[in-house]
């Protein structure tokens, strides 16, 4: 379903029960703690459950976990408004199996979907879904042509028998993308060779749902968890990365040998400068997602993408030369690789020499924290060829495709399976 940022869990759990596939997404409920006497069956609401006649709801004891579940009380008034706008859509004979649900069975979807549900976005690139959406997107666009409104439109889907399983890893040693199905149910993965993203959108559209495809991005021992990013990026400091998984998921983090780094200041900081950093930083953020929503404008505004660039431009570079961050800082990481996409973007040959500069130092800090064969250094290494060929650099041209196909092998060998 199509991403509605005001009842993406309710619209979800409305295409799962006009499907009637709701007793599939049973086993994704965490089990935590013992069944309670009084607890109730999740589709007649028989209270105890030894008198329940339907039996659909019993079993899994699906209730007591979702009472005991830690995210059930941090997304009350969501879960409860969710289920309304649901139940809603029931009465108006969309989806007559949310009528026979509890209050309770309602909302126990609701968390489900919304706990295991993968977001998933039609690209020209075929590793479009590998946990999150990358910046990177529309390097490849004139700074003067639209976006297509596809090329960032986003989509969640529930994979109940195998990706939703897939626990979470700070390191993972898996990646997902999603693939279209052909009317005749053959896989058909939008790729580089698409025409437009907007094609790749509306093969989502016009054929069946898209099939999940995880597979795995270095050699994994007999006995290894496998594991996926819930975050997309991996650059991310240890206090993002854990609140944004307590926020969403309600659990923590795990501590990683190169946490220290994400965190490090230049070895003599100019601290005084360090609410002007701050302030850079959002004012950069703030004008990189004006120029996103610019660009993908029916009719972009060029004269406010102009001045939107020319802000976020001047804010990253105050943030590289401040004198306060490490190269390795998440922040500093973040403005270097964001201005080196609006360097490149002018497609003049003095912006790509100093782009050039700047996709190194990302390339060097993210060694330290990504997997070798992790979509993010595919990204950037893209980028860092674009620049190359535009200053006609031949060696820094070769080097780059050389590294790309390395990553692109490894990242493509188990499609074929």
């Amino acid at each position: 379903t199509e991403i509605d940022p005001h009842s993406v869990a309710a619209q979800l759990a409305h295409d799962v029960l006009c499907k009637d596939v709701e007793l599939e997404t049973r086993h994704l409920e965490p089990v935590l703690g013992v069944p309670s006497p009084t607890s109730t069956c999740a589709i007649c609401s028989a209270v105890p459950e030894s008198v329940c006649t339907c039996k659909k709801g019993v079993g899994d004891k699906s209730v007591c976990q979702f009472s005991e579940h830690p995210m059930r009380v941090e997304r009350q008034n969501e879960l409860i408004r969710s289920r309304v706008s649901l139940q809603r859509k029931s009465m108006q004979g969309h989806a007559a199996r949310a009528k026979t649900l509890s209050n309770e069975g309602v909302e126990r979807l609701l968390l489900a979907v919304s706990l295991n549900a993968h977001m998933i976005k039609p690209s020209r690139s075929p590793l479009f879904g590998y946990g999150g959406v990358d910046d990177c997107d529309g390097v490849e666009e004139s700074s003067t042509e639209p976006v297509s409104k596809h090329k960032n439109t986003m989509q969640q889907g529930l994979f109940p028998t195998y990706a939703a399983m897939c626990n979470h890893s700070c390191r993972p040693n898996m990646i997902f993308q999603a693939v279209a199905q052909g009317n005749d149910g053959k896989a058909e993965e939008c790729s580089a060779s698409d025409n437009t993203a907007a094609d790749s959108s509306q093969r989502f559209a016009e054929h069946a749902p898209p099939l999940l495809i995880v597979s795995t991005i270095a050699d994994v021992a007999p006995g290894d968890e496998l594991t996926i990013g819930y975050l997309g990026s991996l650059y991310l400091s240890f206090p993002e990365r854990d609140e944004r998984l307590m926020d969403t998921y309600g659990f923590h983090a795990e501590h990683l040998p190169s946490d220290a780094g994400l965190e490090a200041l230049a070895p003599s900081p100019l601290r005084e400068c360090t609410r002007e950093v701050v302030a850079a930083n959002s004012a950069a953020h703030d004008a990189w997602e004006a120029i996103n929503t610019i660009r993908t404008s029916a009719d972009p505004d060029q004269r406010q993408l102009k001045r939107q660039t020319a802000i976020a431009i001047a804010q990253y570079a105050y943030i590289l030369r401040a004198g306060l961050l490490a190269e390795t800082h998440a922040w500093y990481h973040n403005a270097a690789y964001r201005l080196a996409i609006l360097l490149v973007r002018t497609n003049t040959p003095a912006a790509a020499t100093k782009a050039l500069r700047f996709i190194t130092s990302v390339l060097a800090s993210g060694s330290r924290v990504w997997p070798d064969a992790w979509p993010e250094h595919l990204e950037r290494l893209q980028l860092r060829l674009r620049a190359a060929e535009c200053i006609a650099s031949t060696e820094d041209v070769t080097d780059a495709r050389s590294n790309i196909n390395r990553i692109e092998t490894v990242l493509g060998r188990h499609h074929s399976t």
